[in-house]
């Protein structure tokens, strides 16, 4: 279980909040939250207001992309270059040579098993739908192709290059990269 309850029935709360709170609300104790919006390239601009100044703040943070696999047939081309990452955080990981993508099974009941992640969406996509072709014998454009029985995706944004430098662009709205993401 790693300190969010991932994959399981029981999730660790911080004092006086209960584990529907956080599934409701969510664990990041980054304060005034008003919005988020996840790039396939593993950027996060996230909106927040300054509780003491009522200031809005775009800030912009990385991620590592992520889908939910019913299995690692679709990925077993990456050989060595898949590593198990033992659900260990993204700093206390060891980094492989050319290790691009990296799994970690969930516990639970539950047939989407593998937290599957990159340092690129694009990339992770693309090495699902290269693995599903060879594993079916026929071209699989998109993951839904795939179906949610096998693989859950978050949607992306297929137009973010044209807005991306508009994200933070208001002059009335400071901008600047967090350091703790």
């Amino acid at each position: 279980m790693d300190e969010h309850g991932i994959g399981n029935s029981v999730v660790a709360c911080e004092a006086g909040r209960s584990a529907e709170d956080e599934w409701l609300w969510g664990w990041d104790p980054t304060p005034g939250i008003v919005s988020v919006w996840a790039e396939g390239d593993g950027r996060a601009i996230v909106w927040r207001r300054i509780a003491e100044t009522g200031e809005l703040v775009c800030e912009e943070a990385r991620f590592r992309p992520w889908l939910l696999l019913d299995r690692l047939d679709d990925l077993r081309h990456f050989g060595s270059r898949l590593e198990h990452d033992e659900g260990l955080p993204a700093e206390a990981r060891s980094t492989k040579a050319g290790a691009r993508v990296s799994y970690r099974e969930l516990d639970g009941p539950g047939t989407l098993r593998y937290l599957v992640s990159a340092d690129d969406g694009k990339t992770l996509r693309a090495a699902v739908l290269q693995g599903a072709t060879r594993r079916l014998g026929r071209h699989v454009g998109h993951l839904w192709e795939l179906g949610k029985e096998t693989v859950l995706a978050l949607p992306t944004n297929c137009r973010s290059s044209h807005r991306r430098s508009q994200r933070c662009a208001p002059s009335s709205v400071n901008s600047r990269k967090r350091s703790d993401a």
